[in-house]
């Protein structure tokens, strides 16, 4: 079997933003029993940046119960945000997208009961609720200044690639995403 090219650009591109974000460096990836690691390309990929590749034995998800846990608590936690906001299941991605980021916000042992987004990046985050209603600042779209400065939406998520907010425009079912909201 050979390791996709975009797999292993993806691999490169996430080693290269977590040694440049957090002047760290992996020791070991642990995976259950993907083939798309068991092959040259990755092996001399991970001999070549110092990686031991740890593969687990198949049907033993024992092995790796914290990630299966990890499972679990992301998807009780995606049902529980649907079913609180009465949203479709088509909303899964979004609600995907607020779990985590709640997730990584909440009190944990392994970092001294601090939160992990505080232990890497030193500062804390306001926090929505999923669903609730919102008026993302639109003055800058507006086609006349006289027009409305927003326009009531519900809140999805976080935008991981912008400081906004997710927000679904009730009226043309389009998500916006604003700095500012309300």
């Amino acid at each position: 079997l050979r390791l996709k090219s975009n797999t292993l650009t993806t691999l490169t591109r996430f080693f290269s933003w977590v040694s440049t974000q957090f002047q760290r460096m992996f020791c070991a990836l642990q995976c259950d029993n993907g083939r798309e690691f068991d092959n040259h390309a990755s092996c001399s990929f991970f001999l070549t940046n110092d990686v031991q590749l740890c593969i687990l034995f198949l049907y033993t998800s024992a092995q790796n119960g914290w990630a299966k846990c990890m499972i679990r608590t992301t998807t009780n936690m995606i049902r529980y945000l649907l079913f609180q906001a009465s949203f479709p299941a088509s909303y899964w991605a979004e609600a995907l997208h607020t779990a985590t980021h709640l997730l990584n916000r909440l009190p944990t042992k392994a970092v001294s009961h601090h939160t992990p987004h505080f232990a890497l990046y030193d500062i804390a985050t306001l926090l929505r609720v999923f669903g609730c209603a919102c008026y993302p600042n639109t003055s800058a779209t507006a086609p006349h200044k006289l027009s409305p400065h927003s326009t009531r939406c519900l809140f999805l998520s976080y935008s991981p690639d912008h400081k906004g907010y997710c927000c679904l425009d009730l009226a043309s079912n389009h998500i916006l995403i604003s700095r500012h909201i309300v």
